[in-house]
């Protein structure tokens, strides 16, 4: 990974990512998998990151919100451990 790449690698809040889900493409979300990932967790094992957009909703307060793109799996996951 390139040092740019990982320079954009923040540590959050969970609750500071906006979850919309009607921007990902599933139909519907696995639990299966959500259980997965969040063993994978448990376990310490290498997940990818999520991605996330920052994305300003009032021009006027310049409050820029966090929207998940990316770990739409992972962030539910996440929640649970």
């Amino acid at each position: 990974m390139s040092k740019a790449r990982q320079a954009d690698t923040v540590w959050l809040n969970l609750n500071e990512i906006l979850v919309e889900d009607r921007s990902q493409i599933r139909a519907k979300m696995s639990g299966e998998a959500i259980q997965r990932y969040a063993c994978a967790y448990r376990n310490e094992q290498y997940m990818p990151p999520v991605k996330l957009s920052k994305v300003v909703q009032d021009a006027a307060t310049a409050h820029p919100v966090l929207f998940l793109v990316y770990g739409f799996h992972s962030v539910p996951a996440l929640h649970q451990i």
